[in-house]
């Protein structure tokens, strides 16, 4: 998983709200937190995910759970999304397993994004694990493709094996100061230096590479990249390397 506090990197620092979905061990919600996040909301469905995240990784999210300014949802992101109506963010970040699951179109559908929208501000910031192992181009960029459908500033992130999709509705800047706070807050500005190097894909080479690939668009009525992606887990090419070769074309 990608660490935590890249996700707010495009963003100015006083950001109060985030949803993540998807608990995991409880470490993503720490580190949102510990960004200056003052109300940050949890959408997990699984109750044995909850339960392993206090009573066995409570030394990797600081009990998280049971911070007065964090809010548990045992239900569906989507869904928490859909009947929270009145609930802003400033910040959804979405980090749930593999998408070749059943289900995985819930949140990477453009339904999905044009709810996602609707409750962030209007400078908020969605965030989004992808995955760069065990799947091919045409699905990465079918991902890219589908949110900026919905956003008109995407990007996509590569540090530590990983993917990053983040997606606003207002150009993605990164600026000096928040290179600064960060720096001062992990007290490491090379560290820093490497984040802000690792964009793999631009906002600018989305639009290229929407033009040069024409990608298919994933909805909750086709639900193409839910069965395109399971044929890949038997695969042995390296698709990791594979991916990041062809979308380091897209970088500037």
């Amino acid at each position: 998983m990608l660490p935590s506090f890249l996700i707010s990197s495009y963003h100015a620092y006083s950001m109060p709200r985030a949803l993540l979905i998807g608990l995991g061990t409880g470490h993503s919600a720490a580190a949102l937190k510990n960004l200056g996040y003052r109300e940050i909301d949890i959408a997990e469905f699984a109750p044995g995910i909850v339960a392993a995240a206090r009573q066995s990784f409570a030394h990797l999210n600081g009990g998280i759970l049971d911070d007065p300014h964090t809010r548990l949802f045992l239900e569906d992101g989507r869904n928490v999304l859909q009947t929270n109506r009145q609930r802003a963010y400033d910040l959804i970040t979405i980090e749930i397993t593999s998408v070749w699951f059943a289900g995985a179109t819930n949140l990477y559908s453009q339904e999905f994004y044009e709810l996602a929208r609707k409750r962030l501000k209007p400078d908020g910031i969605l965030q989004q694990w992808i995955q760069l192992h065990h799947i091919g181009p045409q699905e990465v960029a079918c991902a890219l493709a589908t949110a900026r459908t919905v956003f008109p500033y995407v990007g996509l992130w590569f540090y530590g094996g990983q993917g990053m999709m983040v997606a606003s509705s207002r150009p993605l800047v990164l600026d000096d100061a928040r290179r600064t706070e960060l720096a001062r807050r992990l007290r490491s500005a090379p560290l820093v230096d490497e984040l802000y190097g690792s964009v793999l894909v631009s906002p600018s080479g989305l639009a290229r590479l929407v033009n040069d690939f024409r990608p298919a668009i994933n909805t909750d009525h086709n639900r193409w990249l839910e069965y395109r992606t399971p044929r890949y887990q038997s695969s042995d090419f390296n698709w990791l390397r594979r991916n990041h070769r062809f979308f380091s074309q897209y970088r500037n």
